[in-house]
């Protein structure tokens, strides 16, 4: 199962991507609250693309809802065996920016 991107992805550069994203967690940040890599499941491209459609500011329910299926797919993939014990985890992500992501939106 494929990551997901939002329609307009292509046309970034890999310029555009690297100046507005850092991965999981508010990068603004003196320490990393946040891990990209949790329970052996590595989440950094889930949080780069979700960086990205922050910066964009388009859509805040698309995107987060998009980090939520990425990080089920970076589970699948990751530790196909094992996924369902992982499930939990992604909400856990999904539901902190769902909440909390408001100021980070649109900031770009």
């Amino acid at each position: 199962m494929p990551y997901q991107y939002p329609s307009w992805w292509i046309n970034l550069t890999e310029e555009d991507i690297a100046a507005h994203s850092n991965g999981c967690g508010p990068g603004a940040w003196k320490i990393d609250l946040v891990p990209d890599e949790l329970l052996g499941v590595d989440f950094h491209l889930c949080c780069i693309i979700h960086d990205v459609e922050y910066w964009q500011g388009k859509d805040k329910q698309a995107a987060d809802c998009r980090l939520l299926a990425n990080m089920l797919v970076a589970c699948l993939e990751q530790h196909p065996d094992k996924a369902r014990k992982f499930v939990p985890l992604a909400f856990t992500y999904y539901e902190a920016v769902r909440v909390a992501g408001h100021a980070c939106f649109g900031r770009g």
